[in-house]
């Protein structure tokens, strides 16, 4: 199941399912040695708990252990479409 976050969409991708995430919507929780899929602010499954090699990046490539597949999931769902070094105190200060 590839997960990824699509910068020209700006929206969390999850092959397989009809619905799109907002940036920073999702988490990645660790439950009994799987990895399920969640509403950052809820405790319901969007992904029930699955095994790490079943998730994939855009590539189609999985991770090697559990940690690596979480630590991608998690990334991907932190991501926004602001880029990291917008100054955005200068520019509200500039007056543009």
């Amino acid at each position: 199941m590839k997960i990824y976050y699509d910068i020209d969409r700006d929206l969390i991708i999850i092959e397989g399912l009809k619905q799109v995430f907002a940036p920073q919507t999702l988490t990645a929780a660790l439950v009994n040695n799987k990895i399920a899929i969640r509403l950052i602010n809820d405790t319901v499954n969007i992904i029930a708990p699955r095994e790490f090699n079943e998730y994939q990046n855009q590539n189609g490539t999985t991770f090697n252990n559990i940690l690596a597949t979480h630590t991608y999931l998690l990334g991907e769902f932190a991501k926004d479409g602001i880029p990291a070094d917008l100054d955005l105190v200068r520019i509200f200060e500039s007056g543009l």
